[in-house]
């Protein structure tokens, strides 16, 4: 290295991350939902294309971008867990290789909208399902319900191998995502048949609902984020993004160096 530059090393701690992502959390999901009230006073046309963007109910949304982000760091993750578990022969890296690839594909979905495409796949072959109210308006959770069952039985004995501190976490942030995703997502729906009976638009409830569901949703993404990078630092690695900063007075230039992942 140039006795004029000096190197800056960033550490990703898992305090850090949380304290920012939660940060960020709260400002979007506070946005979406004024932005989603102030939709349903008809503002301009204008206007309301611009609050469609900042929405907690749109697929072409910030948040929607933020929470894929978030799903792809967390597959991340995972892949290096993964690829340390492989490395040690652990016969349980199957698991890890197989929630990263699920956390991608959840990542995908927040902007290609997958689940809602199995649902209509649903009703397409049951039509009958179309005529449903209540919790099973949005058919896509009678496809999602028995798929984390069914996930969380293949995954159960790696689960219980887990460390007890990384076990309670990754199981407190499931709990919070599935809670959102799909448990409040069902009586949101129930609220929306309500809502497109009565003929009128999003209701007080839905809007309410609706951010529950991504404020519970994002806590779980960013406490699962939280575990593993705290389980990631009790198996020797840490992640470091460094800068190198010249010290000539003329021009001061950075460069960015990928970020490391560096073990014991």
């Amino acid at each position: 290295m140039d006795k004029n530059q000096v190197l800056v090393p960033a550490f990703l701690s898992a305090r850090r991350f949380c304290l920012l992502a939660g940060l960020v959390v709260s400002v979007v999901v506070c946005l979406g939902l004024a932005a989603d009230s102030l939709i349903e006073t008809e503002p301009g046309l204008t206007t309301e294309a611009v609050l469609w963007r900042f929405s907690l109910d749109s697929d072409s949304s910030v948040p929607t971008w933020f929470a894929s982000i978030l799903l792809g760091l967390a597959a991340l993750l995972l892949g290096v867990s993964a690829s340390l578990a492989s490395s040690a022969a652990d016969r349980q890296a199957w698991c890890w290789w197989l929630l990263s690839g699920i956390f991608w594909l959840l990542s995908l979905d927040e902007v290609a909208m997958l689940h809602e495409l199995s649902g209509t796949i649903l009703k397409r072959i049951v039509p009958a399902l179309g005529d449903l109210r209540g919790v099973f308006y949005f058919t896509w959770t009678m496809v999602a319900i028995p798929l984390v069952l069914l996930l969380g039985l293949v995954l159960l004995r790696w689960f219980f191998d887990l460390p007890s501190r990384t076990r309670t976490l990754f199981g407190l942030s499931a709990f919070l995502f599935i809670s959102g995703s799909v448990g409040v997502e069902m009586l949101n729906a129930s609220v929306a048949a309500n809502d497109v009976i009565a003929g009128g638009g999003r209701s007080g409830r839905y809007l309410v609902g609706n951010f529950i569901e991504e404020a519970l949703e994002f806590s779980g993404v960013i406490l699962f984020i939280y575990a593993q990078l705290k389980y990631l630092k009790s198996r020797g690695v840490s992640f470091v993004l460094a800068f190198r900063a010249s010290s000539n007075r003329d021009s001061v230039k950075q460069m960015a160096q990928p970020i490391k992942c560096e073990g014991e």
